[in-house]
């Protein structure tokens, strides 16, 4: 799960890719890949953890410009509603658009990382997307385990919405909050803001769900319990 992130990633071209994106500052993207058929769950994790991560930090090509690379793999998830048809997500930090496009762009892409995603993702329900991020609570992406929320409800100021979660940094167990709003570049996707609250091991998920529903914006919600694998 490397840069299969760009948009359309064997068919997108780097104007394409930078007419979607920032027009500067760092780049966040995050990855929801459709499991191959067959492979399961288990499959997936075992691949993108043992084979397509490792792949990717040996080519320096594709992965020298990444300032963070982080694999997020499902759990069973203890709250209602959880994506149930979602098995990993994955967060790609660049410090530019053009490094970005400079990785997808690489042989080493094209040659070997791009034709491993058949191994393990179905193009078809595969999502990116870029994602404005304000941190409320360093440290989520040093928990041992990560709780995605994705809303369907609108947030037209980020520093309201992330205001409106800095209760949530503060309850036992929770160990960083972050908020995203979101902007699909590959794939249908209804939900338009994810937040990503860091657990400590024996954090009350049920509690913290009830609590995190109550600060939403209206609009569903969707739950996604993971345990992380950083690579960068």
């Amino acid at each position: 799960m490397g840069t299969e992130a760009l948009p359309s990633a064997r068919s997108t071209t780097k104007s394409d890719v930078a007419e979607a994106g920032p027009a500067s500052g760092p780049i966040k993207l995050m990855i929801l890949p459709r499991t191959l058929s067959g492979l399961g769950r288990a499959g997936l994790r075992r691949h993108l953890a043992t084979v397509h991560g490792p792949m990717v930090m040996a080519e320096p090509a594709v992965s020298s410009g990444f300032r963070g690379y982080i694999h997020h793999y499902a759990i069973a998830c203890p709250v209602q509603p959880a994506l149930e048809d979602r098995d990993a997500v994955t967060v790609i930090r660049f410090d530019t658009l053009a490094d970005m496009i400079a990785s997808k762009a690489s042989n080493a892409y094209r040659e070997r990382i791009g034709p491993d995603e058949d191994n393990f993702r179905e193009i078809e329900g595969s999502l990116a997307m870029f994602a404005q991020e304000r941190v409320i609570a360093s440290g989520a992406d040093d928990a041992p385990r990560k709780l995605f929320v994705f809303r369907t409800g609108s947030c037209d100021d980020l520093d309201q919405c992330a205001a409106a979660l800095s209760a949530i940094s503060v309850v036992p167990g929770v160990q960083g909050v972050i908020t995203n709003l979101t902007q699909v570049i590959e794939g249908q996707w209804s939900f338009g803001r994810i937040d990503e609250i860091g657990l400590e091991h024996d954090a009350d998920i049920p509690t913290l769900a009830t609590a995190l529903l109550a600060l939403g914006t209206a609009g569903e919600a969707g739950f996604l319990l993971t345990e992380p694998l950083r690579f960068i």
